[in-house]
This record gives structure tokens, C-alpha cells and sequence, in this order.
């Protein structure tokens, strides 16, 4: 987890870091690709020069991928053929509350960065006894 917050800072800063040396340079969130694949590719691959028609799009919700070379992410980087694309949100409920405030603590600039909103609270509102009896 800590490893994973810390590429993600280490990766998104030498990108921000480079970026005057890049001819183009596109920022997309995964939540901005997951609800329209579509759209997002079309900005991706207009950012290149290229249409989007090359894209092995099959539906608004998969794309046929081929062999790509990685050397960090998701396991799921390794998958091909016809791959869905929909919200991966398994760490919402898997992540404890100590683990979200740890990884939020070592992302924060980023998050805020890219647009992320902050949580004002990460834990549920649990009233003390004297403020039970006072209401």
C-alpha cells in the first residue's frame, strides 16, 4: 500500500517534471476513462496525432488489447484480448480507515493536484455520551 502510494508520487512527479520536454502531454483520470472510454481515448489519441479509430474499441465498455511491455501497475496490465473496462473499486472496501488516511497523508499534493476531492473526515461521526444527553 505504502509501496503503491509512493510509485504513484515518484511516477507523477518526474512526469511533471519532464513535461516541458514532451512534445504532448495528456492527463486523464481513470475515473474520467472508466465512465467514458470513448471521449478520453479520443483526447488520448488526439493528443498524438492519431484517431481514435485505431483504437480496438469494441463497445463504450471494452477494448481489445494485445501484448504491451510494463514494469509496474495493476496485475491486470498483463491481460489480452477483449478486456472490460469498468470501475475497479474493491479498495473502498477492502482499505481499513487507518490505511485510507495513511495513503491519503502520502498522496495529498497530488490528489489535489489532479482534482481529487479530500474527504473532510474519513471516519463515521460517532457522538460522545455527554453530547447524547445534551441533544
Amino acid at each position: 500500500m505504502i509501496r503503491s502510494a509512493t510509485e504513484w508520487n515518484v511516477f507523477n512527479y518526474l512526469l511533471r517534471s519532464r513535461r516541458s520536454t514532451y512534445s504532448s502531454y495528456t492527463v486523464i483520470k481513470y475515473e474520467d476513462l472508466v465512465s467514458n472510454p470513448y471521449s478520453q481515448l479520443q483526447k488520448v489519441m488526439g493528443a498524438v496525432g492519431r484517431d481514435v479509430a485505431g483504437v480496438n474499441l469494441r463497445t463504450d465498455a471494452s477494448v481489445k488489447l494485445g501484448l504491451s511491455h510494463t514494469a509496474s501497475g495493476n496485475p491486470g496490465r498483463f491481460r489480452t484480448g477483449e478486456v472490460g473496462i469498468s470501475l475497479d473499486d474493491e479498495w473502498k472496501r477492502a482499505m481499513g480507515v487507518f490505511q485510507r488516511y495513511l495513503v491519503t497523508a502520502c498522496t495529498v499534493s497530488g490528489l489535489v493536484r489532479y482534482g481529487y476531492l479530500l474527504p473532510i473526515r474519513l471516519l463515521p461521526f460517532r457522538p460522545s455520551r455527554k453530547n447524547e444527553m445534551n441533544a
